[in-house]
């Protein structure tokens, strides 16, 4: 008898906030239309195994990097009853300092990262301001420190992660920018975290303006626009109108928290 596959349910958390206007979000176009910009990290829980999908900023962080920071890391996932050693497996979307904080809060999470960013954000470039700005020294540090204690894993492109989680390597934002698709109840759901900021990047195929690569950028765009056509829910990683299109959990988490899947 085939085992049956596992499902995930899937959560999304607000960590923190800001205000731009539309034209600060796309590379091309836009108006001073005010969005609400939020950081999120995503939960993913299927029976026992719990998936941690990026793992945001402390407000150290957030406070210097103008944010209005609301949670981190370990405080997200005990709003769903869970703890930080109940982790199993983290995917880094990419390295950039809203996605890869808090990394040594979890002691028993696997971390799955593409080489192509640490390579990146590990090498020559970094010499220049601009190319490493959007990258924190510490969280660095914490991915070369799981690595050396065999709990990083490299990926090189598309890879299944456990039953059910895929990484899809779609490059652009950062060399290693991933998607993750994860198999929930009524559909694939695809977060695009940073290969897609806003449903309006999406909507208009035009990248945010902090990008690695435009050409890769427009594939990644092209590579989302198929598998939604597939029948995939593609996510975008940074629109507070999120919250709005998918059912927000009761009580004060409804200001911070909705499931997605």
């Amino acid at each position: 008898m085939t085992a049956a596959q596992p499902v995930f349910a899937v959560y999304q958390v607000v960590i923190g906030r800001r205000r731009l206007p539309l034209r600060n979000c796309l590379l091309r176009g836009g108006d001073d239309t005010i969005v609400d910009f939020a950081y999120s990290l995503w939960v993913a829980t299927a029976g026992s195994s719990v998936v941690l999908v990026d793992t945001g900023f402390d407000e150290h962080v957030a406070r210097r990097r103008g944010i209005d920071f609301e949670r981190r890391a370990v405080q997200a996932l005990r709003e769903l009853d869970l703890e930080p050693a109940d982790v199993s497996t983290i995917v880094l979307t990419h390295l950039h300092f809203d996605h890869a904080g808090g990394l040594d809060a979890f002691p028993n999470a696997k971390v799955f990262a593409q080489r192509a960013d640490l390579d990146f954000y590990t090498g020559e470039f970094m010499r220049f301001r601009l190319c490493a700005s959007a990258v924190e020294d510490a969280d660095i540090a914490a991915v070369q420190r799981l690595r050396a204690d065999d709990r990083l894993e490299l990926l090189s492109g598309d890879a299944r992660i456990v039953d059910g989680v895929d990484a899809l390597h779609i490059g652009g934002h950062t060399p290693g920018m991933q998607a993750v698709r994860l198999r929930t109840a009524s559909s694939d759901l695809v977060l695009a975290s940073d290969a897609a900021h806003l449903y309006a990047n999406l909507e208009a195929q035009v990248p945010f303006p902090v990008l690695h690569d435009v050409p890769t950028s427009c594939v990644a765009f092209e590579r989302l626009a198929g598998l939604a056509a597939d029948g995939a829910i593609v996510v975008p990683g940074h629109d507070g109108a999120v919250m709005d299109r998918f059912e927000r959990l009761g009580g004060r988490r409804a200001a911070f928290m909705a499931r997605l899947g």
